[in-house]
């Protein structure tokens, strides 16, 4: 994440994420892929689901359909922005990063 991602409240740009999926060289299998904010005391906010098939080269590029981030609570909640991929029952998590929100900056 960086700060070109964030919504212009924040200072960013809205920049989409570009995740690159690395998978079996099987094209056409059904990827679910959720952008997502935990913050506060694991409320959630979603950033919106995007659904896309697989490459034949063995990598799939997912660079739209996403909410920015944009956390503007001042410091009373701050943020950690998640990708949930799933293909079939299977789904892995990635933290993208961070945002403290008293300090408005990504963080660690």
């Amino acid at each position: 994440m960086k700060t070109a991602n964030l919504c212009s409240k924040i200072g960013g740009k809205g920049v989409q994420p570009e995740l690159v999926l690395k998978h079996s060289v099987v094209a056409g299998t059904k990827i679910k892929v959720r952008m997502y904010d935990v913050h506060g005391k694991r409320d959630v906010t979603e950033h919106n689901t995007v659904r896309v098939k697989s490459s034949g080269s063995g990598q799939t590029v997912v660079n739209s359909g996403f909410r920015p981030p944009c956390n503007t609570t001042g410091g009373r909640k701050n943020s950690s922005y998640r990708f949930d991929v799933s293909v079939g029952d299977k789904t892995t998590t990635v933290i993208w990063g961070n945002y403290d929100s008293g300090k408005k900056k990504i963080v660690p």
